[in-house]
C-alpha cells in the first residue's frame, strides 16, 4: 500500500507551485498626487510596475529607483515613475525614503537631472543647477528643460524651456518663481521631487519628475 501511495504524494508536492495563484493589482485606475512622497524599490530584481489604464501592460522598475507613492490598495499601492507613467506595484516592494527637514546647503547644491530621461544633444539638455544665493540661506536654481517630438522636413521639433530663482527654503522644500513659472523642489532621501505648473516653456516642456544629483 506505501509503495502505491508514495508516486502520487511526489507528483502533488511538486506541481503544487505552479497552482499557487499569482497577485492581481487592483482593476481600479489610480493617479499620484503632485506632492506624493517617495519610496524607492527594494530587492535585488525589478519590481512591476502595472499601468492602471491598461491592466494588461507592466513596465519592470529597477530596484534602487525611486517613485512617487499615492494611495494603498489592499496589497497594493499606486505608483508613479518617469518613463513608465503610473499604476499599481506591490508594497511589499517599497521602501517609504523619510526627508531630512533640515538638509544643509551642500545637498542642494549641483546639478540634477530628471531620472528615466533619454540621451539628448550635449547643447540641448534638461537640468537644473543649483547653487547658494546672494542673501544668506538663500538657494539660486538655474534650470533648462527640453522637449523632442517628430523629424519635420530634416528637423526635429524641439520646444525649450527655463526657470531662473533664488529663494530661502522651507525645511526641505524650495519654491521658484520667475513670471508665471512656479517650480516647487522638495528634497527627499537624496533625490529631488519636482512640480512646475505647466507655465514653464513651450508645449509638453515640463520640470515635473524625480531629479538625481549627477555632479
Amino acid at each position: 500500500m506505501r509503495t502505491r501511495l508514495f508516486p502520487i504524494l511526489i507528483l502533488t508536492t511538486a506541481t503544487s507551485p505552479a497552482l499557487t495563484a499569482q497577485p492581481k493589482p487592483p482593476a481600479a485606475p489610480c493617479d499620484v498626487p503632485r506632492d506624493a512622497p517617495l519610496a524607492v524599490v527594494t530587492g535585488s530584481k525589478p519590481a512591476d510596475l502595472w499601468n492602471s489604464y491598461a491592466p494588461s501592460a507592466k513596465f519592470p522598475v529597477p530596484a534602487g529607483n525611486p517613485v512617487a507613492t499615492g494611495r494603498r490598495d489592499g496589497d497594493w499601492a499606486c505608483v508613479s515613475h518617469y518613463g513608465s507613467g503610473s499604476g499599481w506595484m506591490l508594497a511589499n516592494r517599497l521602501q517609504p525614503l523619510q526627508p531630512d527637514l533640515h538638509p544643509l546647503a551642500a545637498a542642494w547644491t549641483g546639478t540634477w537631472t530628471p531620472l528615466g530621461l533619454k540621451k539628448q544633444p550635449r547643447d540641448a539638455v534638461t537640468k537644473l543647477v543649483i547653487s547658494t544665493g546672494v542673501a544668506p540661506g538663500s538657494l539660486k536654481v538655474n534650470g533648462e528643460a527640453y522637449w523632442f517630438g517628430a523629424v519635420v522636413n530634416g528637423e526635429r521639433v524641439m520646444h525649450e524651456g527655463a526657470v531662473e530663482g533664488e529663494a530661502q527654503t522651507n525645511e526641505n522644500r524650495l519654491h521658484i518663481t520667475e513670471g508665471a513659472c512656479e517650480v516647487d523642489l522638495a528634497l527627499i532621501g537624496g533625490f529631488l521631487n519636482v512640480q512646475d505648473n505647466r507655465e514653464c516653456g513651450g508645449m509638453t516642456v515640463t520640470f515635473t519628475g524625480v531629479w538625481q544629483k549627477t555632479h
